[in-house]
């Protein structure tokens, strides 16, 4: 992750119906970040959990407010009902974070298998700053 500035994301994953605060959009986009070149080929994925703070420029030793930002990514549900492009209805549903897990200093999470799919060869999608 170190050097990265920006994450291609895909645009359902920016247009989200649900109350989501910054600190959890910003979290899972520097999340997507960390984990998207090894989406297609890992499951599960980690980063230490002063990188994750020092990159949300969040510099409380207190984990209370990024416990709770993970524990609503992984109820925030993303939903999508398209047409593809031979006719066949698409309907499926999500959450932003299948899991997440903080221990001995380190912040393991990962997506579902259809989300991971979809982030990593998204069809319309947005490059996001990670300092927005």
């Amino acid at each position: 992750m170190e050097g990265k500035t920006e994450v291609i994301k895909h645009s359902a994953a920016i247009h989200i119906e649900n109350k989501v605060s910054l600190l959890q959009r910003r979290a899972w986009t520097i999340l997507l970040a960390h984990a998207y070149d090894r989406l297609p080929s890992q499951d599960v994925y980690s980063v230490s959990v002063k990188t994750l703070s020092d990159k949300l420029g969040y510099d409380s030793k207190d984990n209370r407010h990024l416990k709770a930002a993970l524990r609503a990514l992984a109820t925030c549900a993303v939903e999508w009902d398209i047409l593809d492009k031979d006719g066949v209805h698409d309907w499926g549903v999500t959450t932003l974070l299948a899991q997440a897990r903080i221990r001995g200093g380190v912040c393991t999470y990962a997506y579902s298998p259809e989300l991971r799919e979809r982030l990593h060869n998204p069809k319309a999608y947005a490059r996001i700053s990670l300092s927005l």
